[in-house]
């Protein structure tokens, strides 16, 4: 339950839109080479992934839909800075050469408002 694990029941209840069903469909639609190196390394990444518990209540759902070989490898991987490990991330991103292809200026905010999911579709790819 969830005060077994101190996290929160949303994350965890839906079919489609939870926690375990997003990780396993991140990891069904990888190479079947490559799914048994991956589930050593679930990174866990976020404030969200701070909860008391989390870790925890994630490893037990995943366990009801994995196989069980696989389960046992499983290795969720929780760094203590994961709390800024979006923002790291972004900064990096930031710093790379690359990202002033893919950098939206104001204006250009200003002018696409209205279809901002062509905007960043079209800086994206």
């Amino acid at each position: 339950t969830a005060c077994a694990y101190g996290a929160a029941e949303p994350m965890f209840g839906g079919q489609k839109t939870s926690v375990q069903a997003i990780v396993q469909r991140a990891l069904d639609s990888c190479d079947r080479d490559f799914r048994q190196d991956l589930v050593r390394s679930v990174v866990l990444a976020g404030g969200t992934a701070m909860l008391p518990g989390f870790s925890q209540r994630l490893r037990h759902e995943l366990g009801k839909s994995l196989p069980q070989d696989v389960h046992r490898q499983l290795e969720l991987v929780t760094d203590p800075s994961r709390k800024y490990s979006a923002w790291i991330g972004g900064s990096m991103f930031a710093s790379m050469s690359t990202f002033q292809h893919v950098l939206v200026t104001k204006q250009e905010f200003e002018e696409g408002r209205a279809d901002l999911h062509g905007l960043v579709a079209r800086k994206s790819w």
